[in-house]
C-alpha cells in the first residue's frame, strides 16, 4: 500500500498560499499523460502570479488520435477556485483534485472538440526536488509521480475512448522565474508497454537557453513503486542525432502561431543516453516520432518560448545491482526551445 498521505501532503498548490509579495513571478504546473490504447493525452493547470497578486489560469489540453489536436484556454480569476483542504481547483468547468488515492480530472475545451473525464491511480512513491536553479533566471521545483494507472473516457470529435489501466505519468513544477531566460531543459520519462513489466524511467537535463552548456542532469530508474537507481551528471553521456522534420505541427495556443509558422524543429530525431557507475550500466534510447508545441511569450522582451512536447518510442536496457533492466514502450520528451 503507498503511503497515499505523504503525496497529499507534498503534491498541493502552492500559489494561493503565497505571501503576496512572493506570487510575483510565480509559476506553476501540474502536467498529466495519459497513453490510452489508440489516443494519447496531455492535460495541464498552469497558474502564474502578476504584479497584483493575481492569477492567471490555463488549462492545456492536447490529444493525439492519429495527429495531435487540443488548445490552451485561459481563466479569468474570478473563474478560478482553489481548495484549501487538499489538492484541488476548477478553473472554469475544468477540474482537477487528489481524492484519496486518485487524481481527478475533467476537463472540456470550449473551442475544441475535446473532452476528458480521468482518474489516476499512482503505483510509484512521489520524489520531490527543491531549488533548481535556473542561472540568473530564478529556480525551479518539482515533484514527480511517474507511473499510474489510468482509467477514463477521452472523446475527440464525438469520438468517444474508453480505457482502463492505461499507463500514466504526472509531474508538479513550481518557482519563480522569468520565461526567456538563460535557461532550458530536456526532460523525459519512460513507462512500459506491458503492465507488468517493473520499470519506469525520468531523465532531465538543465542547460543554458541554447542547450551549449550542460548545467545538470539525472537518470532516474524506478523498479515497482520504488525509485531504485540515481544516475547523476558525471555518469551520464548524451549523444543526439538528426531533426524531427514533421510535415505539420500543432502548436498552441493556436493564436500563437503566427509568430512561429515554421514546423522545422529543433528536435533531435533520435537520443541516446549511456549512464555507468560502480557496476551499473544503463542505455536509453528515445526515437522521436511526432512533436506538438506550446508557445510562451517571453516576460522581459519580445521574443518567445516554445516547449515542445515530444511522443517517440523508448527501449531502456542494461544492468543495476546486478540485475538486467529491460524495458521498451510509451514515452513523452519535452524540450525548450528559444
Amino acid at each position: 500500500m503507498l503511503p497515499f498521505s505523504l503525496l497529499a501532503r507534498l503534491d498541493a498548490f502552492r500559489f494561493p498560499y503565497a505571501a503576496r509579495v512572493d506570487r510575483v513571478a510565480h509559476k506553476e504546473w501540474l502536467h498529466f499523460c495519459v497513453h490510452g490504447p489508440g489516443v494519447d493525452a496531455i492535460v495541464n493547470f498552469s497558474v502564474t502570479g502578476s504584479s497584483e497578486g493575481a492569477a492567471r489560469a490555463q488549462v492545456t489540453a492536447l490529444v493525439r488520435e492519429e495527429q495531435w489536436d487540443g488548445d490552451v484556454e485561459a481563466y479569468a480569476e474570478e473563474d478560478v477556485v482553489f481548495r484549501r483542504d487538499r489538492l484541488g481547483a476548477t478553473f472554469g468547468k475544468n477540474r482537477l483534485e487528489l481524492s484519496g488515492e486518485r487524481y481527478e480530472i475533467a476537463v472540456t475545451l470550449a473551442e475544441r472538440p475535446i473532452s476528458m473525464s480521468l482518474s489516476l491511480r499512482p503505483t510509484t512513491l512521489p520524489l520531490s526536488k527543491r531549488q533548481f536553479a535556473l542561472g540568473s533566471a530564478g529556480s525551479l521545483h518539482w515533484l514527480l509521480v511517474p507511473r499510474l494507472v489510468a482509467a477514463g473516457t477521452i472523446v475527440v470529435s464525438g469520438r468517444t475512448h474508453r480505457f482502463e489501466g492505461a499507463p500514466a505519468y504526472h509531474d508538479h513544477n513550481w518557482g519563480r522565474f522569468a520565461w526567456g531566460g538563460d535557461f532550458a531543459w530536456e526532460w523525459g520519462y519512460g513507462l512500459p508497454a506491458s503492465a507488468g513489466a517493473p520499470w519506469s524511467v525520468v531523465f532531465s537535463r538543465l542547460a543554458d537557453r541554447g542547450h551549449h552548456e550542460m548545467r545538470t542532469q539525472a537518470l532516474l530508474l524506478w523498479r515497482g513503486a520504488k525509485l531504485h537507481r540515481v544516475l547523476a551528471s558525471r555518469d551520464i553521456v548524451v549523444q543526439q542525432e538528426g531533426y524531427l522534420r514533421p510535415r505539420r505541427v500543432l502548436k498552441v495556443p493556436r493564436v500563437m502561431a503566427l509568430l512561429a509558422p515554421e514546423t522545422a524543429t529543433d528536435v533531435p530525431r533520435r537520443i541516446d543516453i549511456h549512464a555507468a557507475a560502480e557496476g551499473d550500466e544503463l542505455h536509453l534510447r528515445f526515437e522521436a516520432e511526432e512533436v506538438a508545441q506550446i508557445i510562451l511569450p517571453n516576460d522581459h522582451d519580445l521574443g518567445i518560448t516554445i516547449i515542445n512536447e515530444i511522443r517517440g518510442f523508448l527501449r531502456l536496457n542494461g544492468v543495476v545491482r546486478g540485475e538486467r533492466v529491460f524495458m521498451e514502450g510509451h514515452a513523452i520528451f519535452e524540450r525548450v526551445s528559444a
